[in-house]
């Protein structure tokens, strides 16, 4: 089997020759030959065995079937049969160095953690460069290119050899490691077997150099400036990849030929984290001659050639040298080195500041000449930044360059030069011994800041955090501020501590320590009311070295704060001038040293006419501040040699927003005073000028330290200021309209004209116009706004608004301003009203229109105007719900409104000719009215036919307008104006018995109301004829009663009229019957009477008309006195016996449009037998009065009543002479037809002869199934004329005419039933 695979050995115990990779080939068949070989390998050991990755025991049963190739297999230490035991690597993951920096430097609050990291760089650069003769350089080159930066630190120190370098590249290999340790590092196998099963495997192993820290000099530094701080191995690595993420380190020996590079990068770690990672910590290490060429990559970047050249220039000009190189800069630190460059020494002052002993000497910085010690006179610590530009070449700018010694600024600078005397001391803890056995000495200063006339004169602490980017402010004192920023502040920073801590003269920010000396303490006697803000003026600075630890980070002390604290094992001395301490009471020294400072240097006010003691809770500005708890009052106090008492006018200065003017009220010192009193400047509280601006009440008020009154004011600028802020007050308003639509005051204006563009301007007391939309107010500004209104006048004096335009706000470009609108739609009286407003929120919910004095703002009185409606565009029917009877007159009235629904008075010069208009109905309107805003049109009457009440839409208009009102009114049947009588021919009866006769009435539009007004009750009376103008009752009167017959209603007389005989027969004499109304008798029909003898037989009257094939009998269907009989006086005459009556059809009757059938009433015709033939007749009947004719084509012509003077239509069916025509049956062979002249205005009738007992259904079918039917012809005609009997073929051309008129009719009356699907629909 020929297979290759890689046995690795995890024994933890090998023997250290062997190899710890084996890779093998040409592998047998025989698992145990592979056994073998590794016992042999392993000096007969046999406490082994062969396994899988996945731990499987690699045995002769599974031999074969794992054995593949690029197969792994491991070695494992046996124990026992079911114990094995290996080696792990347990070496940390990179993350621990390239990470380290960012854990370490995340809490560097007190100093940049950009500072930090380079100050650790610095320190590397500090211990190099110790033992220089002569120039100690340390040079920090920032070169930016956009978004890619390089930071290179160069030294001309004493460099490293190849074993320095490697050391200084292991994590945590401190200086104490290094010192007299064997320092050889781990050895480096190459144990990967790449021969045969038979090949020999050689181990490759070396040794590196060995070299070992010089011991420090035992020779003690003031203030421990020996550059002894590079020291625990850690924090070049932690700082670099803070700051980036790869570094290379190029450095030279004096001693050396040879420059040696090593390159850390994260990526490179990831990378062998993933593929190689028992050689993560394994890196290579560059070695050349000096001034020889360095290799570089196949493409070099711009940061690769200028690196490059960078170490060109430093190994022509330094025997010796360190050149670390920081690519990749993070982005948030590249934003902080470009920063230095835009504001000048950004982030160097903070460098300054931590290494401010080694740049101006044991004494700092006291901006005059002094004596620096040997080992620091000639330290030089360069920041320069480039700028690079890519042109031709790569050429590098140098944009800004500074020393650290030149910066005079670092807060450490600014406490000692604003110090005016210092305090020196010494003090060892019993705990802490040097390397000499004695007690270590912490060396310290603490310093005096005097109070001079209004401020404080210790600086002020500004850090910037790289993390939060924000800035704070820290100081030793109490800040001498506005009380209300006084208060804000003391909420988010505590007071710092007096002394910052110096290791081995370098700065450790986070750690500031205070005895108990240096506070103030009210139970020591020595400690006076009067001292106790002179401990908030003082600052100072400990001294100490390696005795105490410090943290990795060099960010604070391990143990200082706590030992500091332990008051009885320290022991304190004082320096004198000559440096020399000398043992003592040192809390009197110390004690005494603060009362002279105090005394000589503090300048004081003097307060004068004691008032009372106020507590601090009673006061709201002060209520927060533990200075003290009572204030003392004073009315007059003497400061800077000048008076100032109760009542005067002041200003203020350094305060926010403004400067502010304001009367003395009261003087306020934070201490319990019974009498005049010295000291430090205490508080005033003054009304805040002018009123209008802050109030006159306690709002006014305000509580300011006396650092903020400029004293040197003089009354008369005061005076001048306190007019200026009268200018910024609006005195009065200013309304104009300066583009179109402009409006004055009382115009009038047409509805829906647009309102124009208004400016509003507000003015100062000067008729200035305010050039600012605020009002300075509490810190803030009220800001101005200005609310225009319309508003509408109702009653009782009161508006509503109208126009609510949005508030409008001041802008240096057009003023107030307020957009056109469309304009005001409804009439009224109106007026604009313009108000200043003010507001702290800009919310309208704390909108006000006063001053803070309750004076109002300016507002421009009400500019009045009328807005009169537009021309008339519609009108409204007044009334609803009318109900309306025919011919009745009424009133109708309207309102008109122009478009925007404003109300019209009507112009008596219109002429409105109103139109009321239905297809169906006659409106007269008799004239238009105008009473104030409302059109009457009077005694409007409607004329039409209608079945019953009914609600109908009437289209209403006026000339003058085109829109159109449409009005529901419920017409009703009208009161009764005429009485029909049918038959309309002279009444035949005998004396002594009842008329035969049909009374209807009618309302003016021809409609049948005889049912609906039955209140109205129709009476007869019978007149005897004397002569042509006379005439007389002869009958009692008679009132007419109901009756009915099939729904078909209709009056009649129930009584016997009986008449007296004469010498002159009855038949000779002439009578009448009047029918009128009984509450109106001028309503009335008058109709001729005949009256026969009782005893007279009267025989029945027959016309025959011969034709060809057969005849019929008509009768004029006049009772014989056999077929009666007589009724007396008292015979009830609903027991009358009458004859059979048949069935009458009336097709025109009361017909409203040509879609309504006709009613069915009845007649009184000769009775016939059931199985006698059905004769249908034409004849004459009641004027028809309806509007709408039965046929659309036919003319409409106006006929006279009979007996009426009311003018109505009627339908002209046939000529002015009627004619009766009888069609008898549908057999022409049976037919005959009678004819009698007729009144002209009696329209035609169709008659079924046909008995009672057949029912009325039938008939009706009947008659429906012949009209409708398609072979209807009227085939034969007989006509009779005056009593002569003519066939059809002996007729006039005028007789002709006629009849195929009327066969004319009968087709559209066949037509119109198949359209409407039944023809009698009601009846």
């Amino acid at each position: 089997m020929y297979c290759n695979i890689t046995v690795r050995d995890l024994r933890p115990n090998r023997s250290a020759d062997a190899r710890s990779v084996y890779r093998l080939s040409q592998i047998d068949d025989n698992c145990m030959d592979l056994y073998q070989y590794f016992v042999k390998k392993f000096n007969n050991t046999t406490d082994f065995v062969l396994t899988l990755t996945d731990n499987t025991p690699l045995c002769p049963e599974n031999f074969k079937d794992v054995m593949t190739d690029d197969l792994e297999l491991h070695i494992y230490e046996t124990l026992s049969e079911n114990v094995m035991k290996c080696e792990v690597d347990i070496a940390p993951h990179p993350d621990t160095i390239t990470k380290s920096g960012m854990y370490e430097y995340y809490d560097s609050r007190g100093i940049d953690s950009v500072v930090i990291s380079i100050a650790e760089l610095i320190d590397n650069s500090l211990a190099a460069t110790k033992d220089n003769d002569g120039l100690r350089l340390v040079e920090i080159r920032y070169y930016d290119y956009g978004s890619d930066s390089l930071l290179v630190i160069i030294d001309n120190g004493c460099g490293m050899g190849r074993n320095d370098l490697t050391n200084w590249a292991k994590f945590k290999c401190s200086k104490f490691v290094r010192n007299g340790a064997n320092n050889e590092s781990n050895q480096t196998h190459n144990n990967i077997d790449l021969t045969s099963f038979n090949s020999s495997h050689l181990p490759l192993s070396g040794l590196r150099d060995r070299q070992s820290m010089p011991p420090p000099s035992p020779r003690r530094m003031i203030r421990y400036l020996d550059s002894n701080i590079n020291y625990f191995g850690a924090g070049g690595k932690q700082a670099i990849f803070n700051i980036g993420e790869t570094t290379t380190m190029i450095t030279k020996a004096a001693d050396e030929e040879c420059v040696f590079e090593l390159t850390l990068s994260k990526s490179k770690f990831d990378e062998k984290t993933r593929i190689n990672p028992s050689g993560v910590y394994k890196e290579e290490l560059i070695q050349r001659t000096k001034g020889s060429e360095r290799p570089l990559k196949k493409n070099p970047t711009i940061m690769d050639q200028i690196e490059n050249s960078i170490i060109i220039e430093i190994e022509n000009d330094y025997k010796s040298f360190t050149i670390c190189c920081i690519k990749d800069v993070f982005a948030k630190h590249h934003i902080q080195f470009k920063r230095n460059t835009e504001n000048m020494n950004y982030w160097t002052k903070g460098l300054a500041r931590v290494y401010h002993y080694y740049l101006h000497g044991p004494d700092g910085n006291k901006n005059e000449k002094q004596n620096i010690v040997k080992e620091l006179q000639d330290i030089n610590i360069i920041i320069k930044i480039f700028q690079i530009k890519l042109e031709e070449n790569i050429e590098t700018q140098l944009k800004h360059q500074i020393n650290l010694k030149d910066i005079n600024d670092d807060y450490e600078s600014l406490l000692i030069r604003s110090a005016k005397d210092s305090f020196l001391f010494e003090v060892e803890h019993s705990d802490r011994q040097n390397s000499d056995n004695m007690p270590a000495v912490i060396e310290g200063v603490i310093r005096y800041h005097p109070y001079e006339y209004d401020s404080e004169t210790i600086p002020e602490l500004t850090i910037y955090d790289d993390l939060t980017e924000s800035t704070s402010v820290a100081s030793s004192r109490t800040i001498d501020e506005d009380i209300e920023d006084c208060m804000q502040k003391a909420t988010r920073k505590k007071m710092r501590e007096v002394f910052e801590c110096f290791w081995h003269g370098r700065l450790i920010p986070q750690d500031c320590i205070d005895f108990e000396w240096n506070k103030y303490n009210p139970k020591n006697t020595n400690c006076t009311k009067e001292l106790e803000e002179c401990y908030n003026r003082l600052s100072g600075a400990l001294f100490t070295d390696a005795c105490f630890q410090v943290s990795q980070n060099k960010q604070s002390f391990m143990d200082l704060n706590r030992l500091m604290s332990q008051t009885q094992k320290l022991v304190f001395y004082k320096v004198d001038g000559q440096g020399r301490r000398v043992r003592c009471n040192f809390e009197n020294e110390f004690m005494n040293w603060l009362k002279n400072c105090h005394t000589k240097l503090d300048k004081q006010v003097h307060y004068f006419e004691y008032q009372c003691d106020i507590p601090r809770v009673d006061i709201q500005s002060l209520r927060k501040l533990s200075i003290t708890n009572v204030f003392s009052v004073f009315n007059k106090i003497e400061w800077r040699n000048k008076f100032l008492k109760k009542g005067d006018i002041i200003q203020t200065q350094h305060t926010r927003p403004q400067k502010l003017i304001g009367k003395i009220d009261k003087f306020l010192v934070p201490v319990k005073c019974s009498g005049d009193y010295i000291g430090s400047p205490g508080f005033v509280e003054i009304h805040q000028l002018p009123e209008e601006i802050y109030g006159n009440g306690s709002e006014s008020s305000k509580i300011i330290h006396f650092i903020k009154i400029n004293i040197e004011a003089e009354l008369d600028i005061i005076g001048q200021e306190l007019d200026k802020l009268y200018c910024r007050l609006p005195e009065s308003i200013k309304l104009t309209f300066p583009k179109r639509y402009p409006i004055k005051e009382g115009d009038q204006l047409v509805a829906g004209r647009p309102i124009g563009d208004i400016r509003v301007e507000l003015l100062n007391s000067n008729s200035e116009k305010l050039q600012t939309d605020r009002i300075p107010y509490k810190g803030t500004h009220k800001k101005l706004s200005i609310q225009l209104e319309i508003l509408r006048e109702i009653e009782n004096n009161e508006t509503v608004t109208e126009i609510e335009y949005p508030l409008a706000h001041y802008s240096k470009d057009w003023d107030y301003w307020f957009t056109q609108t469309d304009g005001i739609n409804k009439a009224g009286k109106y007026q604009i009203v313009c108000v200043c407003l003010n507001s702290t929120t800009g919310t309208d919910s704390s909108m006000t229109a006063k001053f803070a004095n309750g004076d109002a703002l300016p507002s421009l009185p009400p500019m009045k105007f009328t807005v009169i409606p537009d021309e008339t565009n519609h009108f409204v029917v007044s009334e609803n719900n009318l109900k309306v009877m025919i011919g009745k007159p009424f009133n109708l009235t309207l309102e008109l409104f122009d478009q925007f629904d404003n109300l019209v008075k009507p112009d008596s010069n219109t002429v409105y000719s109103p139109e009321i208009k239905h297809n169906d109905f006659i409106v007269n309107v008799e004239a238009t009215e105008i009473k104030g805003h409302k059109l009457i049109l009077k005694n409007v009457v409607i004329l039409g036919k209608i079945m019953d009440n009914i609600i109908i839409t009437f289209e209403i208009s006026l000339m003058s307008i085109e829109n159109k009102e449409k009005l529901d009114i419920e017409v009703q049947l009208g009161n009764p104006i005429d009485i029909i009588i049918e038959p309309n021919l002279p009444i035949e009866a005998q004396n002594n018995s009842i008329p035969e006769i049909e009374v209807y009435l009618h309302d003016m539009g021809g409609n049948d109301v005889t049912l609906i007004r039955r209140n109205h009750n129709v009476v007869a009376k019978v007149f005897e004829l004397i002569d042509n103008e006379h005439k007389k009752q002869v009958f009692p009167e008679i009132n007419l009663v109901n009756r009915s017959y099939d729904n078909h209603f209709y009056l009649t007389i129930n009584k016997q009229i009986s008449i007296k005989e004469s010498d002159i027969p009855l038949h000779l004499r002439t009578f009448v019957i009047k029918f009128f109304l009984k509450y109106d008798i001028n309503v009335f029909k008058e109709i001729s009477l005949v009256l026969l003898q009782s005893n007279l037989q009267e025989e029945s009257t027959t016309l025959r008309s011969n034709t060809k094939d057969n005849n019929i009998k008509v009768s004029k269907c006049l009772t014989t006195n056999n077929n009666k009989r007589n009724l007396s006086a008292n015979e009830n005459p609903d027991n009358i016996i009458r004859p059979k009556k048949s069935k009458i059809i009336r097709i025109n009757r009361n017909i409203r449009n040509t879609s309504t059938s006709s009613d069915m009433i009845s007649d009184e015709t000769p009775s016939t037998s059931r199985n006698e033939t059905i004769t249908p007749q034409i004849m004459t009947s009641t004027p028809i009065r309806s509007q709408t004719p039965l046929f659309p084509n036919e003319s409409t012509i106006r006929a006279q009543s009979l007996n009426s003077t009311q003018t109505l239509p009627l339908t002209r069916v046939i000529p002015s002479t009627s004619t009766v025509i009888t069609q008898v049956s549908a057999d022409p062979n049976t037919s005959t037809t009678s004819i009698s002249s007729q009144s002209d205005s009696i329209p035609l009738k169709l008659i079924y002869e046909k008995t009672l007992e057949d029912g009325r259904q039938e008939m009706v079918e009947i008659l429906s199934q012949q009209l409708t039917s398609d072979s209807f012809q009227p085939s034969v005609y007989v006509i009779g004329i005056d009593s002569e009997e003519r066939t059809q073929e002996n007729l006039t051309e005028e007789e002709n005419r006629i009849v195929e008129q009327i066969v004319q009719l009968f087709k559209q009356l066949r037509d119109i039933q198949k359209n409407r699907n039944s023809l009698f629909n009601n009846n």
